[in-house]
Parts: C-alpha cells; sequence; structure tokens
C-alpha cells in the first residue's frame, strides 16, 4: 500500500492513560483495593486498547463513556477523533479534534490529526493551516515540517513541499519520509536526477521504504534506464510494495 493510500493515523501521538494500581498481596490487602471499571480512566484504558487491536467501533464507545464520565478531557475527546479518522469517518474526526483543541488550544497532538484528517478529505488548505500550528507551538518539529510539506505536495505547490521537507531534514538529517516526500515534489517538478537522490537517501535510511524503491524505479525508467528501473521495481515488489 502507498503513501498516498495508506492512513497514517499512527496513536503514538497521543500520550496513553496508564492506570497504576497497587496490590498488596502478601499483607492480604487484595480485596481492599478494587478497580473502578466505571471511572474515565478505565474507559480510556480500555478505548486504547481496542485502538492497538484496530477494533475502532469499539474504542469509540469506550472513549464515548468516558467523555460522558468527562467531558471537559481533551486528549479522551483526541482519542476518539483518532478512531474515527482510522474509520474513515473524516467528519466526526475533525469534529472530535475540534473539541479537543478548543479544550486545549495548545494541543499540538489534535491539531497534527486534525491537519491528517484535512489533508486525507482533500483539504489542503486546512491541513496546511493546521501543520502551520504545530510549527508555531514548537519551531523545531520536524515531523510537522515534513507533513506540511506532503499536504503542499498533494495541493501542487511543489515548490513550498520541497521546502518544509528541506526544513524538516534539516532539523531531524535522519528523517527518511521527509527525503523521500521531497523526492516525489521534485519528481513532479521534472527533476529527476535530485528525486533519485532523494530516494536514494530515503532508502539508505530505510531499507525497508518500498514507496522509496518502486518511485526510484519510475525515476529511473523516466530517464531510460531501464536496467536500473527493472531492479529497483522487483525490489519493491520482494518487500511487498502494492501499488
Amino acid at each position: 500500500m502507498s503513501r498516498d493510500e495508506e492512513q497514517v493515523a499512527s496513536v503514538s501521538y497521543l500520550k496513553p492513560v496508564v492506570i497504576v494500581i497497587a496490590l498488596v498481596v502478601a499483607s492480604g490487602l487484595v480485596s481492599l483495593v478494587s478497580i473502578n471499571t466505571h471511572s474515565a480512566a478505565t474507559y480510556v484504558s480500555r478505548g486504547e486498547a481496542y485502538m492497538e487491536k484496530g477494533e475502532f467501533d469499539r474504542a469509540i464507545a469506550e472513549f464515548t463513556q468516558a467523555i460522558q464520565l468527562d467531558p471537559k478531557d481533551a486528549v479522551v475527546y483526541a482519542w476518539r477523533g483518532v478512531a474515527y479518522r482510522n474509520k474513515g469517518d473524516f467528519d466526526q474526526a475533525m469534529a472530535d479534534l475540534t473539541q479537543a483543541i478548543q479544550l486545549d488550544p495548545k494541543y499540538a497532538d489534535a491539531y497534527i490529526h486534525r491537519g491528517e484528517a484535512y489533508r486525507e478529505k482533500g483539504e489542503f488548505d486546512r491541513a496546511i493551516a493546521d501543520f502551520t500550528q504545530v510549527i508555531q507551538l514548537d519551531p523545531k518539529d520536524a515531523d510537522a515540517y515534513a507533513r506540511r510539506g506532503y499536504a503542499y505536495r498533494k495541493k501542487g505547490d511543489f515548490d513550498q513541499a520541497i521546502a518544509d521537507c528541506t526544513q524538516a531534514i534539516g532539523l531531524d538529517p535522519k528523517d527518511a519520509n521527509a527525503y523521500y516526500q521531497r523526492g516525489v515534489a521534485y519528481r513532479n517538478k521534472g527533476e529527476l536526477d535530485q528525486a533519485i537522490v532523494d530516494y536514494t537517501e530515503a532508502i539508505r535510511l530505510d531499507p525497508k521504504d518500498t514507496d522509496a524503491y518502486y518511485h526510484r524505479g519510475e525515476a529511473y525508467k523516466a530517464k531510460g534506464e531501464t536496467t536500473k528501473a527493472d531492479t529497483d521495481f522487483e525490489q519493491a515488489k520482494e518487500l511487498g510494495y502494492e501499488p
């Protein structure tokens, strides 16, 4: 599955809720320490577990219960928004993520996920605005620059995409995705040699990057270098690339 087709909705951006329960077994006090199965934190923990398993409907149900108990917790709205986004329900995702932002206007993770939802809907200007907000909150956030660059590329603004990816690389020279995204922007501009340079660096940093192999193959093919192209296509296929 290519980057353009997959939903890159990593839940790692959201800080998990951890419930610590002290069970004093040796002294026979276990019965005195009980789990409140109807607490907001318990519902959130169950929701997180369902997210990890990819059971998004169940996760949404758990987060909804948590919200009913604590309607001012921005993190829970963000979790539910990510669950909706992973289901492909972008409108509901954006509603929840917007609520999270209203509760906590400096919640960078919520802007990130709402920006991705906007991008996936094709609302590139709104996506760019959200990633810009993240950059304003943290000017050294390399990932935010790379994501904004991706949105600019999808919008067709290849020069700005290259500028943002270059900024991301400056902040994090080991960001393989930033090199890949910049490579695609260069290829879109017809600058095949520079695209190949960036794809090659992406592959060096992440040897299992199927997209980088495939698109480097496309660049070689466009240059008439069919042997190199075929080698890259074969490598991408062996690694599981699906056009």
